[in-house]
This record gives C-alpha cells, structure tokens and sequence, in this order.
C-alpha cells in the first residue's frame, strides 16, 4: 500500500497509513482463506451478466459456423425422405402385412408363455417345448409361476382379450387394407409428380419464423410499456396493456394457424389437380398454380378454418395459466393434478378434432371450390359415409409415417 503524509499532520497521516495497512492485510488473509468463494462469487456475477441477448449471439454463432453441416444434413434428409416415397410404391402392403403379421405372433407368444405362467395350459402340450425350456435364461424355467400367481393370471387374461380384440380388427381391416395400400400408392406418384410440393414446408417454416419474430418484437415494445415496482422488483400493466398482449398473443396463434391452413389448401388443391387431369404430363408447376388460387379464391376459408384453432389454442393456454395458478397455491393438491390432466386431455383432442376436421374440409374446398361451412359439412358425411376406410387409411399411413421419422 502507497504510503502518504510527506507534509502537514503527521499523526494524522500516520494513523491513515496505519488503518490502509491493516485494512490490506485483512483483505490478503481474507483472499487467501476464500479463494475459492470468490472464484464461486465471480463465477455467479458473470453467469448472471449472461443474459437473452447473449444466449441469442452464441445462437447465431453456432448456427453461422455449421451453416454448411446443417444444410448438408437438411439435404440428406430431403433426400432419403424422396427415396422413402419411391420404396413405399413397391414395399408398402409386403411391409404392412409382415408388420400386421409380427404383431400378431407377437401377442400369441406372450398369450401363450402367460398362460403357461398362469398353469391354464400344460408345458407339455406345447410343440417344441423340451427346446424352448432349453433355451430360457438361467433361472427362468418354462413352467407354472411360484410367485405372483395372481398377477400372472390377470395377465394372461388381459393378453387373452387383446389376442381376440385383434384378430377380430384384423379380419375386419385385412379387406381394406388393400385400398388403403392403393391410395399410398397414388400418394406417393403423386408426390414423386410435383416435387415442387416438398417445398411448401420449408416456405410455411421461414413464415413462422417471421410471425414468431415479430411476436417477440412487438411484446418488448408492450412490456416495456409497462410502470417499474422496485418493491416488487417487477413491472406491472395496467388492464389495457393486458388485453392488448392477450389480443396480440391470441393474433400470433391466429397467424401461426393461418399459415398452415394456407399450405394445406395449396397442396390440397395441387393433389386434385393432379389426380383429375387426364393429360399429367402437360401440367406446369401445380403446385403454384394452386398457391395463386388459394391466395385469391380461398382466403376467408382460411381464415375461418384457423381461426377455430386458434380459439382452442388460446382457450387450453389459459387453462393452463389457471391450472399453474392454482398448482402455486396448492402445490400438493391431486384434485388440482386431476383437473389439468383431464382439461388438458380434453382440449388437446378437440383440437385435434378441429385440426382433422379442417383439413379434410380443405381438400373438398380444393375439389368444389366451396366456402369453408359447405366444405366441412361435405367431409363429415364423407368421413361418416366410410369410416371405417379412412380408420384404417390412417392406422396405416400411420404405421409408414412413424417408420419414416
């Protein structure tokens, strides 16, 4: 520590001095014992100077660094995703039939080992037991269950009606099965006719992208309108700003919908143009033909499609808000637990209702172009007419989307 006092008072800068030496060796013995405290210390200050903005830079960085492994992946994926289209033209009903199979000697080799468990069937009245005994893992011996009776029991029971429940689902599905093969087929020609198609997600992304940004832009501007409480070390909004963030939340959901409805109109409506041509060979660029009419025919069909989901959308958000509020003052309560598992399930299958109900409305305003009213009420009764062809369109559709991903 500089020393001081060449002039003047002596005592006085005597006793300065004095105080400045002992005050750093405090702070040397102080370091020396908890240095790891303020190496923590530090640590916290710079973790918490790391904010949004930051994290966002570091975002952008990576992404600017990886740009070329990114779209290198994105393009490999692309393409195994048009590869995937063309295998399903020549592999789809032997997949879907082996599967079909799998499942069901699946569920019959665990009916059957279950009920040996249970002693409702003899291990000797088994073709080839004496080689699958030998084969079990050491301990486990291929006989009745000496524990656990009862629970074997009411497993094997349980298997037993899922054996019969899905040998009765095949038999009625096995004849259908093989239109729903036909309709992937002219799915996939479809697809592999206008690959212009593959590029309406990538275009509905960058859309939300955009709606996303501006969300967040403009409710910066609306939060910090908002008055400062340094008490509660919080802003606060009075209910006009309130209403406007629920309106501008309630918009984005709205947006968000819109743009999705928007894709699924366009290829709606290039897959019929498609599919109704008899000349496919002299169409030019369907799919964004069908994006100009979508944009100035189809607009308010849309909208109004969207707009029912985004109204459930906001509906189940302030569920969850209440449900978070009321879990906050009733950490512990199962009532509470109960009553958000059940609304949450409940609005997320009206959604879902909504959603499949909107796209089906869609493809009949693709093919008619009728408004949005006339278009639903046509693909409920086309819906209710062959149910049970499109259940199992989509189980199958399902089954091929599932091992695509």
């Amino acid at each position: 520590i500089p020393q001081i006092g060449s002039g003047g008072d002596n005592s006085t800068a005597m006793q300065f001095n004095s105080s400045l030496s002992k005050i750093g060796a405090s702070l040397n013995r102080t370091n020396s014992v908890n240095s790891s405290t303020m190496e923590a210390g530090v640590t916290a200050v710079l973790a918490s100077m790391s904010g949004p903005r930051e994290t966002a830079m570091n975002l952008v960085e990576q992404i600017h660094k990886y740009r070329w492994v990114i779209a290198g992946c994105a393009g490999i994926a692309l393409g195994i995703s048009i590869l995937y289209t063309f295998v399903l033209k020549v592999a789809a009903g032997p997949l879907i039939y082996t599967i079909m199979a799998g499942v069901w000697v699946l569920i019959s080799g665990s009916l059957v080992i279950l009920s040996v468990k249970a002693s409702f069937i003899s291990p000797d009245q088994i073709p080839g037991s004496v080689s699958i005994a030998g084969q079990m893992p050491e301990g486990v011996a291929f006989g009745p269950a000496e524990t656990n009776k009862g629970l074997v029991i009411a497993g094997a029971v349980i298997m037993g009606f899922c054996w019969i429940a899905y040998s009765i689902v095949l038999c009625v599905i096995i004849p259908r099965v093989s239109l729903a093969l036909k309709i992937i087929d002219v799915a996939s020609s479809c697809l592999a006719s206008m690959p212009t198609t593959l590029l309406f997600p990538i275009l509905a992304w960058i859309a939300t992208m955009f709606i996303y940004v501006y969300f967040v832009i403009v409710l910066w501007y609306l939060a910090s309108a908002g008055s400062w409480n340094a008490e509660q070390h919080r802003y606060i909004w009075d209910d006009d700003l309130q209403r406007l963030m629920v309106i501008h939340f309630f918009g984005t959901l709205w947006a968000h919908a819109f743009v999705l409805a928007v894709g699924n109109l366009t290829i709606a409506g290039a897959a019929a143009d498609w599919f109704l041509t008899d000349d496919k060979k002299a169409m030019h660029i369907p799919a964004f033909a069908s994006l100009q009419r979508t944009l100035r025919y189809h607009m308010g069909t849309a909208a109004v499609g969207s707009f029912l989901i985004a109204v459930v959308q906001i509906i189940r958000w302030a569920f969850r808000y209440y449900m978070w509020q009321l879990s906050k003052a009733n950490p512990d309560s199962s009532i509470v637990k109960a009553l958000s598992c059940i609304g949450e399930c409940c609005l997320s299958c009206l959604e879902r209702f909504l959603d499949f109900i909107n796209k089906n409305a869609y493809i009949q305003c693709a093919i008619k172009a009728t408004s949005f009213i006339p278009s639903a009420t046509a693909a409920v009764q086309l819906l209710l007419r062959n149910c049970l062809r499109v259940g199992t369109l989509n189980v199958v559709s399902s089954i091929f989307i599932f091992i695509g991903k």
